[in-house]
């Protein structure tokens, strides 16, 4: 769905702007979201399967408000990674996901053939001709 907004977004800036004040309104989105993403921890799941129990903690504290006592959920977690990290690799080996397979690539297909692309190859002339018939 964000995709989708991101694309008529960018089809209805289109119609306003040239290419490059186009492509430099659109690179600030992906730079915003590297930046944002420095700033975050990784998860303590992550960190517990690593064998790094210290930093999940304070990667747990960060995600949790501050002053709350996070040792009971690490517990937790530490259990759950305990009994995953043995029995993982054999449920990714005992069936192939022919359902989701097929779900997936019948989502593809309607989108490509349901008009999408062709609006995708008009939508800036599209929009200029909303543009000039609302007189902005």
């Amino acid at each position: 769905m964000a995709g989708h907004l991101g694309t008529l977004s960018s089809f209805t800036l289109g119609a306003f702007l040239d290419w490059r004040q186009l492509a430099t309104v659109a690179a600030g989105a992906p730079i915003l979201f590297f930046l944002a993403i420095l700033l975050i921890p990784e998860t303590p799941s992550f960190l517990l399967y690593h064998g790094r129990e210290e930093e999940a903690c304070k990667s747990m504290a960060w995600l949790r408000s501050k002053g709350e006592d996070v040792t009971s959920e690490m517990e937790t977690l530490r259990s759950n990674i305990m009994t995953k990290h043995k029995s993982f690799f054999p449920r990714c080996t005992s069936q192939f996901p022919f359902r989701q397979l097929f779900i997936t690539c019948g989502l593809m297909f309607f989108q490509k053939f349901s008009g999408v692309t062709v609006f995708h190859h008009y939508a800036v002339p599209i929009f200029k001709q909303v543009k000039t018939c609302v007189q902005l």
